[in-house]
């Protein structure tokens, strides 16, 4: 059985994880599905770590005050995919939290495919050579 950690943090790229997700049920029936998400990846079998309505946050202000909660968070997330032996971590935009959770999986050898990627071309080139280093595959 294959297990797959995702990481869709709003409710564009839960739409999205979840088309995945019923898409990869199709080629591998007993797929396993943990990490984190919303109401659609939830339908699709997705076992949560937190709450969707935590996950989705706007502004600089709004993330400040639940800079604890992340940093938990992040911790747990990486403690999942080195505990629960994940055979793929597949982040789905959401890049603030992505990003530093595609570099620990990818420093625990769970191999990391980035699913919409972030839009590079707002960040710059330091940021893209920071997506090109915590990833196996962008897509």
């Amino acid at each position: 059985m294959a297990s797959i950690f995702i990481s869709a943090g709003d409710p564009s790229g839960d739409a999205h994880a979840a088309r995945l997700m019923s898409a990869i049920k199709k080629r591998l029936p007993d797929a396993d599905f943990i990490g984190l998400g919303g109401e659609k990846t939830a339908k699709e079998g997705l076992k949560s770590l937190a709450p969707s309505n935590r996950l989705s946050v706007v502004g600089f202000w709004e993330a400040a005050k639940n800079v604890f909660f992340f940093r938990k968070l992040l911790r747990e997330c990486s403690e999942t995919i080195a505990s629960e032996k994940i055979d793929l971590f597949v982040p789905v935009d959401y890049p603030g939290f992505n990003i530093p959770l595609a570099r620990r999986a990818k420093k625990l050898g769970v191999p990391v495919i980035y699913y919409i990627a972030p839009q590079l071309w707002l960040w710059g080139k330091r940021r893209a050579k920071k997506l090109a280093a915590a990833t196996d595959l962008t897509l």
